[in-house]
Formats: C-alpha cells, sequence, structure tokens
C-alpha cells in the first residue's frame, strides 16, 4: 500500500468558500450577539474616552551673539561663545530642571479627577470644584505620591481619605465641612471649594499630590520634543492631552523656560567677557600713563618741544620698517597677555583666547575651551564631589600646563622675530648719524606708548559691545509657531471605533469557530467527513429526540425514519450492483449507534415487503434485547456451542414489524472469538441466505475487538456508522485505512447524531467508490 494512496490522506485544512458561507450563515445569531457587544463596548469606550488632540509649537535655534572686530581678530569670542548645535539644544528642553520649573509654574504636580458618574471620569485641568493647598515647601522636597479621596454629600459634608503610593491611610477626615484641613505624616492639606462648585450636589473626586521633582519626571515623558526636518534647525514641542487650553499652557512654558534660561546663559557669557575687559583695562590703563610719563619726562629732561616736526622727514624713510617692529610689539604682548591669563589661579576654569601668532597653541587652546565648556555644563547638574568632574578638573589642568608651555614657545619666536626686526631698525638709525641720540630714545618712548594705547582703545570699544549685548541678550529659540491644536484628533474618531468595533465583531466568530476547530479532535458534519475521507458516504440519520430504539415502524414520517428510508435505497449504490444480501454494521467505538442503525435499516428494509432478520454478533456487550425488548433464553451463542439447536429455536418475530426476525447474542461466552471463527457460523448463514432477502448484523465495534474481522468472511457489505461531534479524525483515519487494506467488505459509511436540516439531506454526495 502506497503512502500517498487517497485512504491515507489527511485531514484537509483547506475550506471551500461555500461551506464557510453555509456554516457562517447557520451561526447568524453568534455574528449578531458578537457585533450587538461589541458595539456595545465601543459606545462604553466612546462615552468614557475623551478626544485626545496633539498640540505644537516650532521653534527655530539661532545663534545672534554678534563678536567685535577686536574679539575675531584675536578669537577671544572662543573664550565665551561656541557654536549652537540643535541636538544640544534638545538636551536642554529636555532637561529635567527645564521641567521641574514649568511644573512649578503651572502646578502641574497636583491633578484632579472628577467622577461623573458609576463608569466615566473627568480629568479637570481648569475650573476644578476643589482646590488643595498643600504645605509651604512640600512639593520641594517629597518624594512619594498621594492620593486624596473626596466625598462631598449634597448637604456638604465632606469625607476624604489619603493614601500614599503604597496605599496605605496617612490621612483621614470624616462628616466635616469646607474648608477641610487633612492632617499627615507630609503636613497639613486643605481641601476648599473653588467658584465652580455647585452647593446642593453630590461631589466624588480624586486628588493626586506629589513632588515637583516626580511631576517633572511625569511631564517630560509626556512632552515631545523632536526635530521635523534634519535640514532646517527647527525643534517641534509637542504634548497630546483630552485639554487644549492645559496642553497649550505647559508647551508654551516649556518654551519660555527654555528661552529665559538661553537668554540668562548670554547675558552670563557677555558678562564673563565685560568683566575679563574691565580687569585689562585697569592694567593697559596702568601701564598706557605709566608711558605717557615717561615721554612727558623724557622731553622735560632732554629740551624737547615737538620731536616728531623735528625729526618727520628723516622718520618717514624708515616708516615701514616701525610699523612692523609695532605690529610685532603688539604680537608679543597679546602673547604675554595671554600668559598672564593663564596663569592668573583665578583664571583656572575659564576659557583661554586665542591670540594671532600662536598657531601652534591654537588646537591645543581650542581642546582646552571645549573641556572647560563640557565642565560649565557638567557644573550645572553635578553634585560637588563628583568623580566625573573631578576627573575632569585634573584633564583640564593638565592641558593648561600643556597650553602654558606651548605658548612660551610662541613668546619665545614672537621675541626672536622682534629682535630681528629691531636689529633692521638699528641699522637704519645708525644710518641716521646726524640725529642725537635723545631721538632715538624718544622714538622708543613713543612707540611703546602707541602700543599700550592701541590695546586700551580696543578693549574700550569691546567693554561698550559687551555692555549692548548684556543689555539686549536674545533668546536663542526664535518662536516660529505658538502653541496651537492639529484639527484631527490623536485617538480614534467614534466613527473609526464603531466601524472597527462592527469589523471586529463580525470576525470573532469566525476566529472562535477557526481557534475551536484547531483544538478540537472529532468532526461535526456530512461536508467535513466528506473532506476526511473518500469512503462512499450511505447517507446520515439526525438526532431522534423521542428516545425510542425503533423510530421506522409503522409509517413514522419523522425526519429519522425519512433518513432510513433514503439509506435503504442508498445501498444499491455501495455494492456495485452485487447482490448484498448480507451487511455487516460496525463502528470504531462504542456509542457511535451501531445497534440503532442496525435495528432500524432493519425495519426499513421489511416496510418494502423483504424479509430481514437482524442478528445480533455483538456476543461480548449485546445490547439488541435491551433496545428491542425481546426476551429469549436462547440466542446466537447457544447454536454456536451446541449443535442441537436449530435456527428456529434462536428466531424470534418482532411483534410489531412484520417481516422483521431477531436472532440474539445470547449468554456472553468465555470464548467469544473461538465461537466467532466456528464452521456453524458459515453453516448459519448459509442457511439465512435462504430464508431471507436481507441478513442484518449488528457486530462488535472494530476499534475495541477484533470479533468483527472474523465475519468478514460471510458479509457482502460493511454499513460503518460514525457520529456527528463525537467519532474523532483519528477514527477516520483507522477506517481509512481499513478500507484502503480492504479488511471489511465493500465498506459504506453512515453518518449518526446530525441536525435535522431541510431536505433530510438529500443532495449529499455518496463519495467515490
Amino acid at each position: 500500500m502506497k503512502p500517498n494512496d487517497p485512504a491515507y490522506k489527511k485531514r484537509d485544512n483547506r475550506i471551500e468558500i461555500a461551506d464557510l458561507i453555509s456554516l457562517y450563515r447557520s451561526k447568524w445569531p453568534a455574528f449578531l450577539i458578537s457585533i450587538a457587544a461589541c458595539l456595545a463596548v465601543a459606545a462604553l469606550y466612546i462615552y468614557i474616552k475623551a478626544p485626545v488632540y496633539e498640540i505644537q509649537a516650532n521653534i527655530l535655534i539661532t545663534d545672534d551673539d554678534k563678536t567685535s572686530d577686536f574679539m575675531r581678530s584675536i578669537s577671544m569670542a572662543d573664550m565665551f561663545v561656541n557654536n549652537t548645535s540643535v541636538d544640544e539644544e534638545m538636551s536642554i528642553l529636555n532637561s529635567h530642571s527645564l521641567f521641574r520649573n514649568v511644573t512649578e509654574e503651572l502646578g502641574c504636580n497636583i491633578t484632579y479627577t472628577v467622577k461623573e458618574n458609576l463608569i466615566k471620569r473627568t480629568k479637570k485641568y481648569s475650573g476644578t470644584p476643589v482646590k488643595l493647598t498643600p504645605p509651604a515647601g512640600i512639593a520641594d522636597t517629597l518624594r512619594r505620591s498621594l492620593k486624596f479621596k473626596l466625598k462631598a454629600d449634597k448637604e456638604g459634608v465632606v469625607s476624604v481619605t489619603v493614601r500614599n503610593n503604597r496605599d496605605k491611610i496617612v490621612g483621614e477626615v470624616k462628616e466635616k465641612r469646607f474648608p477641610v484641613t487633612v492632617t499627615t505624616p507630609y503636613g497639613d492639606f486643605i481641601l476648599s471649594t473653588t467658584d465652580t462648585y455647585e452647593k446642593g450636589r453630590s461631589l466624588s473626586m480624586q486628588i493626586g499630590f506629589c513632588g515637583y521633582d516626580l511631576a517633572a519626571e511625569l511631564l517630560q515623558k509626556e512632552v515631545m520634543c523632536y526635530i521635523p526636518n534634519k535640514k532646517a534647525d527647527v525643534i517641534t514641542v509637542a504634548l497630546n492631552s483630552t485639554d487644549i487650553n492645559y496642553a497649550k499652557s505647559v508647551v508654551n512654558a516649556v518654551i519660555q523656560q527654555y528661552n529665559a534660561r538661553g537668554i540668562e546663559e548670554n547675558q552670563r557669557k557677555a558678562q564673563q567677557t565685560a568683566d575679563f575687559i574691565d580687569k585689562r583695562l585697569v592694567d593697559i590703563s596702568k601701564e598706557l600713563n605709566d608711558a605717557e610719563s615717561d615721554i612727558e619726562q623724557y622731553k622735560q629732561s632732554h629740551d624737547i618741544v615737538d620731536v616728531e616736526v623735528e625729526t618727520k622727514y628723516l622718520l618717514t624713510r624708515k616708516g615701514t620698517l616701525e610699523e612692523s617692529l609695532i605690529a610685532a610689539e603688539t604680537e608679543v604682548g597679546v602673547l604675554e597677555l595671554t600668559r598672564d591669563f593663564i596663569a592668573d589661579p583665578a583664571n583656572r576654569f575659564n576659557l583661554i583666547p586665542t591670540p594671532l601668532g600662536a598657531e601652534a597653541a591654537a588646537e591645543a587652546i581650542e581642546a582646552y575651551n571645549s573641556l572647560i565648556l563640557e565642565r560649565i555644563r557638567l557644573e550645572k547638574s553635578a553634585k560637588p564631589g563628583n568623580k566625573v568632574l573631578t576627573a575632569l578638573n585634573e584633564q583640564i589642568d593638565a592641558m593648561r600646563t600643556n597650553v602654558a608651555t606651548t605658548l612660551e614657545r610662541s613668546i619665545a619666536s614672537a621675541r626672536v622675530t622682534l629682535n630681528e626686526l629691531r636689529g633692521k631698525s638699528g641699522d637704519s638709525q645708525s644710518r641716521l648719524g646726524d640725529i642725537p641720540a635723545r631721538e632715538r630714545e624718544f622714538v622708543n618712548i613713543k612707540r611703546r606708548q602707541a602700543v599700550k594705547e592701541n590695546l586700551y582703545l580696543f578693549l574700550l570699544k569691546e567693554r561698550e559691545e559687551s555692555a549692548l549685548r548684556i543689555a539686549n541678550a536674545v533668546p536663542k529659540g526664535m518662536i516660529i509657531d505658538k502653541a496651537y491644536a492639529l484639527s484631527d484628533q490623536v485617538n480614534m474618531t467614534p466613527a473609526k471605533v464603531l466601524i472597527l468595533a462592527f469589523l471586529l465583531g463580525l470576525f470573532i466568530v469566525p476566529l472562535w469557530l477557526y481557534f475551536r476547530s484547531l483544538i478540537r479532535n472529532k468532526f461535526s458534519d456530512m461536508r467535513e467527513l466528506q473532506r476526511l475521507t473518500t469512503i462512499p458516504i450511505l447517507g446520515e440519520v439526525s438526532l431522534d429526540r423521542s428516545g425510542d430504539k425503533l423510530v421506522t415502524a409503522g409509517n413514522s414520517s419523522s425526519s429519522t425514519a425519512e433518513l432510513f428510508r433514503l439509506l435503504r435505497s442508498n445501498l444499491q449504490f455501495i455494492t456495485g450492483g452485487i447482490n448484498a444480501k448480507v451487511l455487516l454494521v460496525t463502528s470504531s467505538t462504542a456509542g457511535e449507534g451501531k445497534s440503532f442503525v442496525a435495528i432500524n435499516m432493519a425495519a426499513s428494509l421489511t416496510i418494502s415487503g423483504k424479509r430481514v432478520v437482524l442478528v445480533g454478533m455483538d456476543i461480548r456487550n449485546p445490547q439488541l434485547t435491551n433496545y428491542l425488548g425481546v426476551a429469549s433464553e436462547t440466542g446466537l451463542t447457544t447454536y454456536l456451542s451446541s449443535s442441537q439447536y436449530t435456527i428456529d429455536d434462536i428466531t424470534v418475530h418482532h411483534p410489531e414489524v412484520k417481516g422483521l426476525d431477531i436472532i440474539t447474542s445470547g449468554p456472553v461466552p468465555p470464548n467469544p472469538s473461538e465461537l466467532l471463527m466456528s464452521t456453524r457460523v458459515d453453516n448459519l448463514f448459509s442457511e439465512l441466505r435462504s430464508r431471507y432477502d436481507y441478513i442484518i448484523i449488528d457486530s462488535a465495534p472494530v476499534g475495541m475487538v477484533s470479533d468483527t474481522y472474523s465475519l468478514a468472511r460471510v458479509s457482502d457489505a460493511t454499513i460503518y456508522v460514525c457520529r456527528a461531534n463525537h467519532t474523532t479524525f483519528s477514527d477516520i483515519e483507522f477506517v481509512n485505512r481499513l478500507y484502503a487494506e480492504k479488511r471489511l467488505p465493500h465498506i459504506a459509511l453512515v453518518l449518526n447524531g446530525t441536525h435535522v436540516r431541510k431536505g433530510y439531506g438529500y443532495g449529499y454526495g455518496y463519495g467515490k467508490a
């Protein structure tokens, strides 16, 4: 036998569309109930769930911090100004401290929820009927959340219960009137009415209270900050809420706090520049005064009135050289100025300028300034003794030493250049033999005074610009759009909820049927049986609620009787035209209706005038006598075990069904298998064939004992009974193997226990022979 033989086919999981439609039509009450239930749940959801809208605001990140010509010339802006990064600004917008300020400003650490009815709760962001006043300062230190459950009757009598985050009662007040003071371990909380409180109406509400830090964490999770377009320096701040006005207030407050922090930061940077300039102006002013005093004393001591007029002609010739000397002197002065700035302990953690002429130190200074900026940001949030801050300080000290060394080398190089220029200038002056030595000395003093004067004027100009930046500091975030609500709500609209509920109601029943089919191991109807087997199906027998074992007697017109008449008519199709007089009726297990089908099949054949004998050969568990109510002391086993009994001795005429004789099983023998294998069985059926038109054998279930196989030699065809919602898929696979291996003659199936349908099953196919 080949494995791909049709009898070995497994259960086909493909369900035909027509069968599905028929199945779903039969389950229309379940569909109605499912859809109604889902729509009811959807309506309840729509009633309870308020629409949620997204509120957005957009800001453009700018950097309007303008530096002066002097600051740009010596890169002093790098000391106090860094390029703005959108990602860094995102970090500021999402910072805990910013949201803490917003929470404190708007009072987001207190929430009010009013119980409208049994199922609906409404959050009140404004217009709450009762206001909670916490103890002063408790919101700054409280690390737990408190829940106030308030109930007030129509007379204004109030009861309040306070629970902490572990659901432990920490305060309680009963039957008081507003204002109510509730004493807790955290202080006294006061509950008072507002203008929206309605007297004469009961009130049930819940008030949540927590510290600013916890509320800031919760608000930080709700507010969304993101960059909508990577090509533009725009940040969107958004919040989903059922209260549009509340969400607008939060979003606008977040942007205001961010801008306030930006203004404060810009002012701080400008003030640092101003402080540095003021300090240097004091030093340069003293040095300039000293240089001018030297000129005055020199003129007085050497009786010089106007040296420039007297030496104009000669100095013009070497003007170019003198300009170079001044530039070199200025460069050395700037380098020394930067070196002194580094050497000052007060500037340990200040940014270092990058002077011109110190290209070798520029990279080190830039890296040093980056560490200083990182320390400034870390110092805002780090606590004293922070290990990361300590490590960063050590790194800054080490890099400062490296920068100082580099500057010393730059100063040495600049002095070499200066000395070279002075040497050239000396050569020029040596050619001026007619110019007195005092004139040359005066020029040197004048040159030093000019250098100090240029530095002084530059610093005065920068001080004015710094003052302007302090007075006119602007935020980095330019508001493009103030908070506004999107027109479409975030959660589903009522129409979408109802449509989804309707579709869900449609799908629940098919899903239920599908999963039920996955876990069950029994088939339920004729169509499913036809998909499980290729064995010819004689027909089906519907459930009979009368309780009678014999339902085809007389002229019964019940659906079950009609189906047995249909089985009788279909007998000729299962044997291929042979004269099948002996019909073996069996099943897989007990309880499938084998004896019921055998009795009524025999009775149905007698209606057409045929002489029929019903032989009870289930000798291990005989049931015919109980079903038919016939009593006989003898039976098949007495006939088989003793030759002194004849067929007439064991045959009983049915009192109600004319033409129907019965041979009962008789007493249960100790050796049933040996009796059924005896030659008297062959002799019995040979004689019965000559007396009757049909012989119906009620045999034992083949899935339980092997007795039935021994009767295959005397049978012409087999009626195999299976029962809807009782016979398992493995039982059908078993009978498929019997059919393929031809262990029983001409097997045909009868489906028992089906539900009554219009037409009693006419129109069902009979399978393939």
